[in-house]
């Protein structure tokens, strides 16, 4: 519960409302592992997907146009 208020006192509703999606609905409740071949592990890659494509597109866009790499002159 520290760590939903931290949480929602710096970034806000939204990222407590995700965090808790996250380790509510997927990681908790799919086993995690690296052997694919297993019955689970295409579960467990789809879910890792599924997590990680919004992240990665929230990371593209968040700069909103400046770019990536920042230069000193």
């Amino acid at each position: 519960m520290t760590l939903l208020f931290w949480l929602m006192a710096r970034f806000g509703l939204c990222a407590v409302v995700v965090t808790t999606f996250v380790l509510g609905t997927g990681s908790l409740a799919i086993p995690a592992t690296l052997q694919f071949g297993q019955w689970y592990g295409q579960a467990a890659l789809t879910w890792t997907q599924v997590m990680a494509a919004p992240a990665a597109f929230g990371a593209y866009t968040s700069p909103g146009g400046r770019p990536l790499k920042r230069t000193f002159d």
